[in-house]
């Protein structure tokens, strides 16, 4: 019986794992692109998860409710968005910071 390619899978040892992932990161094109992608849109839900938060507390405070936490989760999504499509044409034209290997 053959041993399966051992760099398909992630070792039980912490050293070697680490050593995994650093090279998974430090990749080039598809794993940059997939790291730049999450990073977008998780950043875009997080301003809007702010957006929604801080505009309940402001609206509980001034009694203005929905409207507050409307322009806000609105404001900060659009500004998420348009973070999302920066980072998106700087991977497509080859502007990210080349990522240094660990």
């Amino acid at each position: 019986m053959t041993d399966p390619d051992k760099s398909d899978q992630i070792s039980d040892s912490p050293i070697e794992a680490k050593t995994q992932v650093a090279s998974f990161i430090s990749g080039g094109g598809t794993q940059q692109a997939i790291l730049a992608v999450t990073d977008g849109v998780l950043g875009a839900g997080a301003l809007i998860m702010l957006g929604v938060w801080g505009g309940n507390m402001l609206d509980d405070r001034f009694h203005t409710a929905p409207w507050i936490s409307l322009v806000l989760s609105l404001g900060l999504g659009g500004l998420g968005l348009a973070r999302l499509v920066s980072k998106a044409n700087q991977l497509d034209v080859g502007k990210l910071p080349p990522q240094e290997p660990k």
